[in-house]
């Protein structure tokens, strides 16, 4: 992909958190779409294509570490981040073993994910 790398799925089953992203990232000038399952990411996934991923671990579906593997198996180049309230170092452990590139606490400090969102598409 040449250019500025700017689409992002964002994967939480918490709608609030969902528009908070959005709205943050598109006014960033970052196109977002929205998934509140492991299904409906896994749809959006293998028809469209992202260069990030906003991933929760908590969803009505099953866990989402369980998903990165899936994700990196259709876009290995695909950046994850974790975004999660489970705290427990087993946890950081198992997302990045899984393969995300990052891990961050919730609630979120915006300003750290913007951050991070902006090293891990320039950077990669």
């Amino acid at each position: 992909m040449t250019g500025l790398r700017n689409r992002i799925l964002c994967i939480d089953d918490s709608q609030d958190n969902c528009d908070l992203v959005d709205f943050i990232f598109s006014e960033a000038g970052y196109k977002v779409q929205l998934a509140n399952s492991l299904q409906e990411a896994l749809e959006l996934i293998q028809t469209n294509q992202y260069d990030l991923c906003l991933l929760d671990i908590a969803l009505p579906d099953g866990i989402g570490w369980d998903l990165i593997p899936k994700l990196r198996s259709i876009d290995p180049l695909l950046q994850i981040i974790v975004c999660s309230g489970d705290v427990r170092p087993e946890t950081y452990e198992k997302v990045m073993e899984a393969g995300a590139v990052a891990f961050l606490t919730k609630p979120i400090d915006f300003d750290l994910l913007v951050a991070t969102t902006a090293n891990c598409l320039h950077t990669n």
